[in-house]
C-alpha cells in the first residue's frame, strides 16, 4: 500500500476540518454529561492513563503498559494492580513468559 499526503486536496482538507470540529463538539457534550462521574472515580490520573493504554493495546504485558506510559515496569505494575482491584482490568499469566 502506498501512502500519500492529502494536503493538496482542498475538498479533503475541508472535510477533515469539518470532521475535527464535529469531534470537538461531540467531545464537549460527552465531557459535560460525564464530568460528575469522572470526578467521583477513585482513580489517579496515572491509573486513568494506564487504563487507556490497556484499552488501546490489549492484550498487553505490564512491560508494554510501562513502555506506552514511559514509566518503570514496577510503576506500571502498581497502577495495573489498582485497576484490577477496581475491577477495571484483569491480569493473566503469559504461558510464554
Amino acid at each position: 500500500m502506498r501512502m500519500t499526503s492529502l494536503e493538496g486536496d482542498g475538498a479533503t482538507s475541508q472535510l477533515a476540518a469539518e470532521a475535527l470540529n464535529l469531534h470537538r463538539s461531540i467531545f464537549r457534550v460527552v465531557q459535560a454529561q460525564a464530568g460528575d462521574e469522572w470526578n467521583q472515580l477513585s482513580l489517579t490520573m496515572a491509573q486513568v492513563k494506564a487504563l487507556f493504554a490497556i484499552n488501546n493495546l490489549a492484550p498487553v504485558s505490564i512491560g508494554g503498559v510501562a513502555r506506552a506510559l514511559g514509566v518503570a515496569v514496577a510503576t506500571a505494575s502498581v497502577g495495573v494492580d489498582a485497576l484490577v482491584a477496581h475491577g477495571l482490568a484483569a491480569r493473566r499469566e503469559d504461558p510464554l513468559d
